[in-house]
C-alpha cells in the first residue's frame, strides 16, 4: 500500500477539501500541521489560496513548520505537491508582496496582465497542454482543471513545465523537478480528473 499522504492544514488554503477528495480516492491521509509529523512524512501536499505574503507570514508562525517542510522535501526527498499558491511558494519571489518563498526552485511568479478579452483573476475549466507525465499528468487522455488565480510561476527552467495553458500569454500549469511537483489549478475543485491526478500523485515512487 502507497505511503500516507500528509496534507499540510496550516490555515491558508483547501486542506479539508483535498483531504475529502484524497479519502474518496481510496488514498490514505492525513491532515496536520505538526513539523514533527511533517518531518516524517512520506508524501506531502502544500495547499494555498489568497496572497503570497500572507501564506509565507502565517507559515513562518508556526514555529518549526517551514523547516520541517524542507528537511521532508529537500533532505529526505519525500514526493512533494504544491496547489495553487502552494506551487508559487516553491519559488524565490513574487509580485504579489514582499516575502520570500521557499526558493526551492528558480524563478518568480508574475501576475496575469488584463486585456479587452482577458479577465483576471482567471477563473473557469481548462485543457492542459501536456509535455511531460512526469508520474502525475495523462499524456494519453485529454483532461480539464478548475483555474482560479491571478499570479503565474515562471520558472528559470522551462524543462520544468510538464504543462501549460493559454490564456492571453501562454502560462506554467504544472512543474516537477524531481520529488518535487506543483500545479496551478485545483484538484480538489476538477471533479473526476482531479480525482485521477490525486491518485496518481500518491503513486509516485518515494
Amino acid at each position: 500500500m502507497p505511503p500516507e499522504v500528509t496534507v499540510i492544514d496550516y490555515g491558508v488554503g483547501n486542506a479539508r477539501s483535498i483531504f475529502n477528495m484524497l479519502r474518496r480516492a481510496g488514498v490514505s491521509a492525513k491532515l496536520t500541521c505538526d513539523p514533527v509529523a511533517v518531518r516524517q512524512s512520506k508524501r506531502i501536499i502544500f495547499p494555498g489560496v489568497g496572497s503570497f505574503d500572507r501564506a509565507i507570514l502565517v507559515l513562518n508562525s508556526i514555529s518549526g513548520l517551514r523547516d520541517a517542510l524542507e528537511h521532508a522535501a529537500i533532505s529526505r526527498r519525500s514526493p512533494f505537491l504544491g496547489i495553487c499558491l502552494g506551487m508559487q511558494l516553491l519559488f524565490g519571489t513574487s509580485e504579489e508582496g514582499m516575502q520570500s518563498g521557499f526558493g526551492w526552485l528558480s524563478g518568480n511568479v508574475v501576475r496575469l496582465q488584463p486585456s479587452i478579452d482577458i479577465s483576471v483573476p482567471h477563473m473557469g475549466w481548462e485543457s492542459l497542454n501536456v509535455s511531460q507525465s512526469g508520474g502525475l499528468l495523462s499524456t494519453e487522455n485529454v483532461e480539464r482543471f478548475y483555474f482560479a488565480h491571478s499570479y503565474v510561476a515562471v520558472p528559470s527552467d522551462p524543462d520544468l513545465r510538464l504543462a501549460t495553458v493559454k490564456y492571453g500569454i501562454e502560462f506554467t500549469a504544472a512543474i516537477k523537478s524531481e520529488n518535487i511537483m506543483g500545479v496551478q489549478f485545483h484538484p480538489e475543485k476538477s471533479h473526476k480528473y482531479g480525482l485521477h491526478l490525486l491518485q496518481r500523485f500518491s503513486t509516485v515512487p518515494c
